[in-house]
């Protein structure tokens, strides 16, 4: 499976809630998804899938952070005597519940730029008859099975001539 096309979709999705997270909190996931995504269209190469690993690591432990002392004066009732804090309750509500799901996406984001690191890591190997026993009828005409950690073509840099 190609994950590398799973991950903007996942960006998309995180830029989507965090806007609707923007109607009761100032939520600095939009700016960051929408970073990580320009990074991810720009370039993509091991280092950059490293960086954008590191930092929505960093952002996940915010968002953590965040929704820990959030939920103590969100999650409760508060006092019901002030009529704002009172009507805005099913908004806050919304609002974590949303912030949870922004997180279980990056932990998704974070677990797949992993699989895509270690897919570029991976050594080619060469299949022979002898190692797969299912290749028996392999005609001497047909070109060795390749097996790639990773289809995609590295693009390669040219160098300037002084």
């Amino acid at each position: 499976m190609e994950y590398e096309n799973i991950v903007p979709w996942l960006f998309y999705l995180q830029i989507i809630i965090s806007c609707c997270n923007c109607l009761i909190r100032i939520d600095f996931n939009v700016v960051i998804a929408l970073m990580c995504y320009y990074i991810w269209k720009w370039e993509q190469c091991k280092n950059t899938y490293t960086q954008l690993m590191n930092l929505n690591l960093v952002v996940l432990g915010l968002d953590i952070l965040w929704y820990i002392i959030s939920f103590l004066s969100w999650g409760s009732a508060g006092d019901k005597d002030i009529v704002i804090w009172s009507s805005l309750a099913g908004m806050r509500q919304m609002s974590l519940i949303l912030s949870a799901i922004n997180c279980l996406i990056r932990v998704g984001i974070i677990t797949l730029l992993r699989i895509i690191i270690r897919e570029e890591e991976a050594p080619i190997q060469i299949v022979t008859n002898q190692e797969k026993p299912e290749l028996e009828n392999f005609n001497s005409k047909q070109q060795p099975i390749l097996f790639f950690g990773h289809s995609k073509k590295k693009k390669k840099k040219k160098k300037k001539k002084n």
